[in-house]
């Protein structure tokens, strides 16, 4: 079913009444405490990866061996942050010290994200660059000196034929962007162990008896047996998974919106396309999606920090963080993401939140702080 289009200005509503919380939030790879990590994008072992020293067009590198890459991924850093080596005096800020960070009073370079154009459901572009993670590179003193990046996946052919699956759905900018994001962070079609694009044989499961009645009913009109092998999805299908996914999480907040701007049909994954900025839905869309595992409550209100973190620098009243994350909360979203400065703003707060839920974790580090860094 083609997305709506949100061309109605949503009006705020700062608190979620009516709404509680009945859907189950369902599980992300890789809890805390997992054996399995994921290493899909790390240099060749001996290589001396290069650390780029500038955000846009072609850069001057480094060329000093990755020494601390190494000692990382020793210490389990998952998707290839780059980390200089002691000889460059250039460090990841997901490796920087507390105290250091502070210590260059929030200055980075000129990064602020541009305002995406929103693409018509069935015309969004079907080649788009790999999502690369994008990690701030600091000094010895904390100051920011540049961006690293490297790809999270590596295949083309798979990437190519995610974005044509989504094409074919018709989806929005919004989900369009956000399934791109995710399928790369969670490595494409390498698999973890049964785990393959973000989608475990538990996602399958719990989508397939779900408690939200209507992504229930959903799932079970795709045909997808929920005893199935990840591994043996179709791209649609892979797709369709998300899209259950999040209208599990977010199906009454939907609704309750559909009602007031005349969608009726709204379901959960529409409000990544009502939010009407594709970065900040797919920071939306990756928190949610890497942070069920800590439940779906708990990581609403990591969202809600971040909104009333926001709303407190432009001077707005603050929601309510109670982690029901329900009409109010993605309005009051909705509404700082318009804005560009605004949104930086709340881009680096919910990446500072996302890191606080495992501080000790430089891959979790990367994945919050892309979003904040991207353009």
């Amino acid at each position: 079913m083609p997305s709506p289009s949100f061309e109605t200005p949503s009006a705020r509503a700062p608190q979620d009444e009516g709404e509680t919380e009945n859907s189950k939030g369902l599980k992300a790879p890789h809890p805390e405490g997992s054996s399995t990590r994921r290493n899909n994008t790390h240099p060749e072992e001996g290589s001396n990866d290069p650390v780029s020293k500038g955000e846009e067009g072609p850069n001057p590198t480094t060329k000093a061996p990755l020494e601390g890459a190494d000692r990382a991924r020793q210490a389990g850093l998952a998707d290839g942050i780059q980390i200089a080596s002691a000889d460059t005096g250039i460090q990841s800020d997901a490796a920087a010290p507390l105290g250091q960070q502070a210590q260059s009073g929030g200055a980075e370079p000129e990064n602020s994200p541009q305002v995406a154009q929103a693409i018509p459901p069935g015309a969004a572009p079907s080649t788009q660059p790999m999502p690369t993670f994008r990690t701030r590179l600091r000094d010895s003193q904390g100051n920011v000196v540049g961006v690293g990046e490297r790809p999270r996946a590596d295949d083309p052919q798979a990437w190519q034929a995610h974005q044509d699956a989504l094409d074919k759905a018709g989806v929005g900018a919004g989900q369009h962007r956000a399934f791109r994001e995710v399928w790369a962070a969670e490595g494409g079609l390498k698999s973890d162990g049964d785990t393959v694009a973000g989608i475990t044989p538990d996602t399958l499961k719990e989508l397939h008896e779900h408690d939200d009645k209507r992504a229930k009913a959903d799932f079970r009109a795709l045909g997808i047996d929920p005893k199935s092998d990840p591994a043996s999805l179709t791209p649609e299908q892979r797709v369709q998974v998300y899209q259950v996914f999040f209208d599990g999480h977010w199906n009454p907040a939907a609704e309750a919106i559909g009602q007031r701007i005349g969608q009726p049909d709204m379901r959960g994954r529409d409000v990544l396309d009502y939010i009407g900025d594709p970065e900040a839905a797919a920071a939306l869309a990756d928190t949610f999606f890497r942070g069920s595992v800590k439940g779906k409550a708990e990581i609403g209100r990591v969202v809600q920090i971040a909104i009333n973190a926001t709303r407190a620098k432009v001077g707005q009243a603050p929601i309510n963080a109670d982690g029901v994350f329900g009409s109010g909360s993605i309005d009051a979203y909705k509404d700082l993401a318009a804005d560009p400065k605004s949104r930086k703003l709340l881009l680096d707060h919910l990446a500072d939140e996302r890191r606080k839920l495992r501080p000790s974790s430089f891959g979790e580090a990367a994945r919050a702080d892309h979003f904040r860094i991207e353009r």
